[in-house]
């Protein structure tokens, strides 16, 4: 089983744009997807970081960052987030998919393992610390089946469906 962790990324954010890019106030030298990358990088479960970025060249950036911290990355639709994850999720054969956003500077691995570990023991089709709020905003974390993605990728038909990815 193969589990991968997709973090979407882009720089067009309307109320603060590029802030993924943005240095991190303890450490100029570290932007914020470089310290999600980093921070996500710790977990013992996940085989492998994905960054899911658009095909806009403003988020050429977002590729660079990617090479510097050698993880892989997949450009697609900036408004089917849905359609960069499962392309980028079907590209590196994952079988399951831990969903981060790029703008969380305090995902915690240990959380993420956790997440992961209650997702398999329980032979689930998704699981998640968002449903019910127990966890501070910023250390969120989605994972998912492939199967379970696919599905709603093959079966989604309206913009709110192909803009979200659960």
């Amino acid at each position: 089983m193969k589990i991968g962790a997709i973090i979407q990324a882009r720089t067009s954010s309307t109320r603060l744009p590029q802030k993924v890019l943005k240095p991190l106030p303890f450490n100029s030298k570290t932007n914020v997807l470089q310290q999600v990358i980093r921070r996500v990088a710790k977990s013992k479960l996940i085989d492998e970081i994905i960054i899911a970025t658009t095909t806009h060249d403003e988020d050429e950036k977002i590729v660079e960052v990617a090479k510097k911290e050698n993880i892989k990355f997949y450009k697609g639709s900036l408004e089917n987030v849905l359609e960069r994850y499962y392309n980028a999720a079907l590209e590196n054969s994952l079988d399951v998919i831990v969903r981060i956003t790029s703008d969380c500077p305090c995902a915690d691995a240990n959380i993420i393992d956790e997440i992961v570990k209650k997702h398999i023991n329980s032979n689930a089709d998704y699981t998640s610390n968002t449903l019910t709020r127990g966890f501070p905003r910023g250390i969120d974390a989605e994972v998912i089946n492939f199967n379970v993605l696919e599905n709603a990728y093959k079966n989604a038909t309206d913009k709110f469906e192909k803009e979200h990815v659960t």
